[in-house]
């Protein structure tokens, strides 16, 4: 009797240690997918956060910009735009006084804090563009512009059908740091949401702001 009663507790303790194993195992289970859910949950409010904040701060980019565009239609940069436009120096592209052109819009950049950038559009796709490197770390990092750039001259040219593009690096006197060599490039300037404003049309003009080709940044 007494093996048979032993027997009968040994049975009765197997019979509950099954369903708390089983039962330890969903509670582990439940855990982990606590844990997991807590997990996707921080990445997702994280992964949000970052996402309103890149998104904020590209909305104050574009209202500075579309502040840029009310000043640069009432201040003194007007100016220089309606003066370049009936300017001998501009009536011929590049390699016509190439020089003037290159110290005319260093001029406007120099005296418009607003602006990092002037150029000059042609109806035969060539090009020139005069940069704000000293004052744009933007400009500096697309470059890789030497050390004591102040200005740099993109020049777009069209040989045989063949567009080629350069840049030169200036320091602040206008003396040569170094340029780069003729590379093919697809950048066509008539397509630029500036070039379709402007063309055909007289005197100043703004348009919204959009994003530049070299560096990505609203302009």
């Amino acid at each position: 009797m007494a093996v048979k009663a032993l027997s009968t507790d040994q049975s009765e303790r197997d019979g509950w240690g099954q369903p708390l194993r089983v039962h330890l195992g969903i509670v582990m289970v439940l855990l982990l997918l606590a844990i997991a859910g807590s997990l996707i949950g921080f990445n997702y409010w994280h992964s949000h956060a970052e996402a309103v904040h890149d998104a904020s701060g590209r909305m104050r980019i574009f209202a500075s910009r579309l502040l840029d565009r009310y000043h640069i239609l009432s201040d003194s940069s007007v100016m220089f735009t309606e003066l370049s436009a009936i300017s001998d120096a501009f009536a011929q592209p590049p390699p016509h006084r190439l020089e003037s052109k290159i110290e005319y819009l260093k001029s406007i950049v120099v005296r418009s804090p607003e602006t990092d950038g002037a150029f000059a559009g042609y109806p035969n796709g060539e090009f020139i563009h005069v940069v704000d490197v000293a004052g744009s770390p933007e400009w500096q990092k697309a470059l890789n512009a030497p050390p004591r750039t102040f200005v740099a001259v993109r020049l777009v040219t069209v040989n045989d059908g063949v567009r080629l593009s350069s840049w030169r690096f200036l320091d602040e006197e206008g003396r040569l740091l170094g340029e780069t060599r003729k590379k093919p490039t697809n950048y066509d300037p008539r397509l630029r949401p500036w070039y379709a404003a402007a063309a055909g049309r007289k005197g100043a003009v703004a348009t919204q702001p959009y994003t530049m080709a070299t560096t990505g940044e609203l302009g």
